[in-house]
């Protein structure tokens, strides 16, 4: 008994008055209100570890543990998870100690010798990480822990929860008034641990989940916590709508958004909306004015839908949409219990949630509701997309011109500044004749598509001055979850000159690498937080001071995380980001693209096909085109995954580069509904019937609904013109641009604070700021924790799109 205790032998074993004095103070200072205070660290299988605080050392395991056990040393780390507290060493992963099969349960047992160390309630720390190859894939290792003849760890999962060979900490809150017992339950494969430690906590100190307001298990019976906090109820009373319950779930595990306090048995059951009835909701009564944390517990057990994609549905709060395009299979993974935490305010005395199908039916395993503590949880986050997605202040853009950002496109890649060449190379583009040194003249052909020559715009050459700024636009929606980039940064010019209808336009597009990948999507942070800032910023001056520094030179904070100026070559293609240009000059009206291609030393403007906007003969199965290019077959019916979803901010159509058109002109070219019409029925068009039934079976939507989509969201005509108001489907309608722009320099409006702003279109306004606000505000949300990116899905962007679309 006397190798088990830290502190209460140690006057026994004749340290004299010294060690009694010191323990006198310890007493006294712990009275008087101490921090949690350290009863044991123990190194399981492994030596003493000094100690990286000022705390007690990690002592061997030794007369602590029985039962089968062996020990394994020299572990591979290769991180640690952000549940291990900064105080702990990572040398304690070094070593473990586990329970073979066919051996009695480890047992860990750990007493007290003074009743105020037994009294107390405490907080056990678990530090476990799989270093084992044979288990490191999830579902592989899993067990359960028991602390006083009670579960307190369900279904442990390390590989699952933490990831192979990466240390993590569960933490198990137990009530005092008893020694401790801990028994690690096998289920599959061997249990293990690398270091407990266990503290205890202040009398006074309220468990964490005495806040809980609301447990519900839904569409099964009461659970008991495995906490000191409520049980899981029935959901009988809370719920309405059309609603049926499914019971017996597998689960394969949790992910790591799933608190320890939840017991894994909430996801054997579940509720779900069937298609064609009302809509589920849930109702709660909260106090006015209170802040809580929403937390949806879900799962994926339904075969048919385990594949991303195949069920896809929104939530909203007392009348917000606070998480749109949940995809469980996408997110979590088959059989992989999850949860999605959303903190709101409540304005009246209940709060009001409401699940919204978007393909197949929404479903939900369990809910907590807990008011929020002022220093844990999500913040409430409120910016202001006028300032931190668009900012089209006329104060604020007119600190920009052509020439400066030219110049500073090719000083920031440490290229020769030619600031007028390089503006005549992308204008010499239109004609047959070029005289611009580097220029790329116009042939007819562009990607083996149709390209207009000698339009009105070739004559634009000594223009350059003419050109001003509408619009900075702030694109992260954009990054690739996984974070491989963070999104795009945009510059809008218009230029009036009378040459022809005296209009033109000019879309800067610089996509922007992530300066820390290994942190995924984490390491695009300091954009979001330097955008979000300039929501409270209320002088226009000084966003356009901050501006111009983040787009031209550099701004303090951007350089700081890594992030050099936006406005750089190396960031417009052809690699990634490209120049657009929305020409008016001639008819027809046409949107056409550019890149950058440098040599290290000079730099070069030069026509590129317009990404993601497929020829429309492609669309016609009779077309010579059409056979010609078989794999532009393959790639549009790829790309119907993308329009599946009836929120118009989500939808996108990649196609192959070999499919995108030339230029993309307001002729009727790019109508793809009429070209499938122009095709045979039991061709094309009943192979696009196949893949959406083969994505939807439920689904309502038709060829001609698909083309549609596809014209709305990737031809650029028709997100401009052609397609706007044109049914997509489903009871969507396209919405509405400002007659071929989204961005008009002719009008101002108010921004909202009594200064003046270029006039949005209605898309902006209305559809597409909105999806943005909610993506950016819950990246804002989330914790500022450094995530590796390994098994994030790498095929969508924040926003939800596909990661290859570009606009």
């Amino acid at each position: 008994m006397e190798a088990r205790h830290q502190y209460g032998h140690a006057i026994r074993l004749g340290f004299g008055l010294c060690i009694a004095l010191v323990m006198l103070w310890a007493s006294l200072a712990q009275a008087q209100g101490d921090p949690d205070r350290i009863l044991y660290r123990i190194n399981a299988g492994g030596p003493r570890i000094d100690s990286v605080d000022r705390g007690p050392d990690w002592l061997p395991d030794d007369g602590f543990y029985s039962g089968g056990t062996r020990i394994v040393t020299g572990r591979t780390i290769r991180g640690l998870d952000s549940s291990v507290p900064s105080t702990t060493p990572r040398a304690v992963f070094e070593t473990e100690r586990f329970n073979p099969p066919d051996t009695p349960d480890m047992v860990y047992e750990f007493d007290f010798d003074n009743d105020r160390d037994r009294d107390q309630p405490k907080v056990l720390r678990f530090y476990m990480m799989n270093g084992f190859r044979g288990t490191s894939e999830p579902g592989e290792r899993v067990f359960d822990v028991e602390v006083n003849g009670n579960v307190a760890l369900r279904d442990v999962d390390l590989s699952d929860r933490f990831g192979h060979q990466i240390g993590g900490m569960l933490s198990v809150r137990v009530r005092g008034g008893q020694d401790i017992r801990i028994v690690f339950k096998r289920r599959i494969q061997a249990p293990l641990v690398n270091a407990i430690e266990i503290l205890a906590v202040d009398d006074q100190e309220p468990p964490p989940v005495s806040h809980v307001l609301y447990r519900v298990n839904a569409g099964g019976p009461r659970i008991e916590s495995i906490d000191d906090g409520p049980d899981w109820l029935s959901d009988e009373g809370f719920f309405s709508g059309g609603t049926r319950i499914v019971t017996g779930r597998t689960i394969r595990g949790l992910d790591s958004s799933v608190p320890s306090t939840t017991t894994r048995a909430v996801f054997e059951t579940e509720r779900f909306n069937p298609p064609d009835t009302p809509d589920m909701v849930y109702t709660f009564n909260v106090p006015r004015d209170t802040v809580v944390d929403v937390k949806l517990h879900m799962m994926n057990g339904f075969r048919g839908t385990s594949e991303p994609g195949e069920r896809v549905f929104d939530v909203e709060i007392n009348g917000d949409l606070v998480l749109e395009d949940v995809d469980l299979s996408r997110e979590f993974g088959h059989q992989i219990g999850g949860m999605r935490s959303v903190r709101v305010r409540s304005d009246d005395r209940h709060l009001r949630i409401v699940f919204k199908r978007r393909i197949q039916a929404p479903l939900i395993n369990a809910i907590e509701i807990a008011e929020a503590d002022d220093d844990e949880g999500p913040p409430i986050v409120d910016i202001n997309p006028r300032r931190s997605l668009i900012e089209t202040n006329t104060t604020v853009t007119e600190g920009f011109n052509l020439r400066h950002i030219l110049q500073r496109i090719a000083e920031n890649s440490g290229l020769t500044s030619n600031p007028v060449r390089h503006y005549q190379q992308l204008i010499d583009a239109y004609n047959s004749r070029v005289v611009t040194p580097g220029a790329q003249a116009c042939t007819g052909t562009l990607n083996g598509f149709p390209l207009e020559c000698d339009r009105l715009e070739g004559e634009q050459l000594n223009t350059i001055d003419n050109w001003f700024v509408i619009a900075l636009v702030n694109r992260l929606d954009l990054a690739p979850a996984n974070g491989d980039h963070c999104g795009q940064q945009r510059i809008i010019l218009a230029n009036n000159t009378d040459i022809g209808n005296g209009r033109m336009f000019i879309i800067i597009e610089a996509q922007i690498p992530n300066p820390n990948r290994s942190c995924g999507v984490e390491g695009c942070r300091a954009i979001a937080d330097f955008w979000a800032e300039l929501s409270e910023i209320g002088s226009p001056q000084e966003r356009q001071r901050r501006l111009l520094a983040a787009f031209l030179d550099g701004e303090a904070s951007l350089l700081e995380n890594g992030f050099g100026p936006f406005m750089s070559a190396d960031l417009l293609g052809p690699s990634g980001g490209q120049i657009r240009t929305n020409n008016f000059n001639s008819d027809p009206w046409t949107l056409r693209e550019f890149s950058i291609e440098h040599n290290g030393r000079n730099m070069r403007v030069v026509p590129a096909p317009v990404a993601d906007s497929p020829h429309g003969q492609l669309w016609d199965d009779t077309s010579r085109i059409f056979a010609r290019r078989p794999q532009c077959r393959d790639s549009i019916l790829d790309a119907i995954a993308d329009l599946m979803t009836d929120n118009p901010s989500r939808m996108s159509f990649p196609v192959d580069v070999s499919c995108r058109d030339a230029e993309s002109p307001n002729d009727g070219s790019q109508d793809y509904r009429a070209h499938l019409s122009n095709g045979r029925v039991d061709g094309f068009r009943s192979e696009i019937v196949a893949r959406i039934q083969e994505l939807d079976p439920d689904s309502r939507l038709t060829p001609e609904d698909i083309a549609n989509r596809a014209q709305f969201t990737e031809s650029c005509i028709g997100c401009h013109e052609e397609a706007i108001g044109k049914d997509l489907g489903n009871g969507v309608d396209a919405p509405f641009s400002l007659g071929f722009v989204h961005v008009d320099e002719f009008f101002d409006e108010d921004c909202g604070d009594g200064t003046d702003c270029f006039v949005i279109s209605l898309a902006l306004e209305e559809v597409f700021l909105p999806h943005r606000k909610t993506v950016i505000e819950r990246f804002l949300a989330a914790p500022r924790t450094c995530r590796s990116a390994t098994g994030v899905a790498s095929g969508l962007t924040l926003g939800g799109q596909s990661v290859r679309i570009q606009h």
